[in-house]
């Protein structure tokens, strides 16, 4: 079988978080691989946060919160950032159409 490697990753919602999870990800890989309790844990040649900052790009959508966004931009950089548009589903969301309005209409 033949893989091809993904060298390039697109995350919405502001990578779901992981961009402030990225200290703890290398921490705990680190202390974990130092512990050698787990043999198939080993060392990395890039730590998690390198490819995070390196391979992934991060849409904004459905985190419209300039905080949220300026964190990210900080610790991935601002050419990683997409600016994207959540705002379809959380119209639907709001029962003006869609699935949030089906899901509404069926709960009475």
């Amino acid at each position: 079988m033949q893989f091809i490697a993904l060298t390039e990753l697109v995350f919405g919602h502001l990578g779901e978080g992981l961009p402030f999870w990225q200290f703890r990800l290398d921490f705990m890989h680190r202390a974990q691989v130092s512990t050698k309790r787990y043999e198939c844990l080993k060392p990395l040649k890039r730590k998690i946060s390198d490819h995070m900052r390196d391979n992934v790009y991060y849409t904004t959508s459905g985190m419209a919160w300039e905080p949220a966004i300026m964190f990210t931009r900080s610790v991935i950089g601002a050419d990683r950032v997409l600016y994207a548009n959540g705002l379809s589903l959380s119209v639907c969301a709001r029962g003006s159409g869609g699935h949030g309005a089906h899901a509404a209409h069926r709960r009475g």
